[in-house]
């Protein structure tokens, strides 16, 4: 494994056509794929008795809110998938899943964002929602490193460094969210999570495995309690790394 090219594919189905062609795309974009079994939660909640030693010692998960087992095999594969590369020693790791397509060029800015400096722990490659955000710098000629100042949600695709990987393993050991609602409370985990515009991948629509259930939370009094204190700390947060998020603007079509 090249330590700062390795992509991370996480899937169901890895002999899939789906798969092998983004196996040829990614190695056409001069990066190193590497096709990782996901954990399927669709049929049965996932048990953590079924992962490695090593992760069952890590990982718990909290009793405060309710996973649907397709949210919960999407966490795991997503933990698993970076334990791994820490473990690896890898220095930096893209995790893209099954359902997107790659944009020309995707291989040459991943180069850019590998080179930059430590702070950098989590770069979308895409998301699911517009958000207001920072633009922090230019990336190439035509794409800019963003932070966004809420969540943007999904895991298509991403990069995690060394100590994005770290901070994951540490504080995202305990599950209490989906893996893409985790990344997107920056302010609990401490991770420094960015976005490139216009994306580097592009989601491929299909039939989604993923079921919400009714509440994820133990009761209305509880969820709402719970929500009035995120959306306070996240403000909170804001204004104590006010020049991380500020001047912050909406993204028009054109920058997506």
């Amino acid at each position: 494994m090249n330590s700062n090219q390795t992509v991370f594919i996480i899937t169901l189905h890895p002999q899939s056509p789906e798969v092998v062609s983004l196996e040829r795309g990614l190695i056409k974009e001069g990066l190193e794929p590497c096709v990782f079994p996901a954990v399927d939660g669709r049929a049965t909640l996932p048990s953590l008795e079924a992962l490695s030693s090593q992760l069952k010692r890590q990982i718990t998960k909290s009793s405060d809110t309710h996973l649907t087992g397709s949210e919960l095999g999407c966490y795991l594969s997503h933990y698993s998938a970076i334990a791994s590369a820490f473990d690896n020693n890898l220095t930096h790791v893209t995790i893209v899943e099954d359902d997107v397509t790659l944009i020309a060029g995707l291989g040459d800015h991943i180069r850019q964002m590998i080179e930059l400096p430590t702070q950098y722990h989590h770069i979308r490659l895409m998301g699911l929602r517009v958000r207001a955000r920072k633009i922090v710098q230019p990336l190439g000629s035509h794409h800019k490193i963003t932070r966004p100042i809420k969540g943007v949600l999904g895991t298509q695709g991403y990069i995690l460094n060394r100590e994005g990987m770290a901070k994951v393993l540490a504080h995202g050991a305990n599950i209490v969210h989906p893996i893409d609602v985790y990344y997107d409370r920056f302010w609990d985990s401490g991770i420094n999570t960015y976005c490139v515009e216009p994306y580097l991948i592009a989601h491929t629509e299909r039939p989604s495995n993923i079921a919400h259930p009714i509440s994820r939370y133990n009761g209305k009094m509880t969820e709402k309690i719970f929500r009035f204190k995120s959306s306070l700390n996240r403000r909170l947060h804001l204004i104590r790394h006010r020049g991380d998020f500020f001047p912050y603007s909406k993204p028009t079509n054109r920058d997506l």
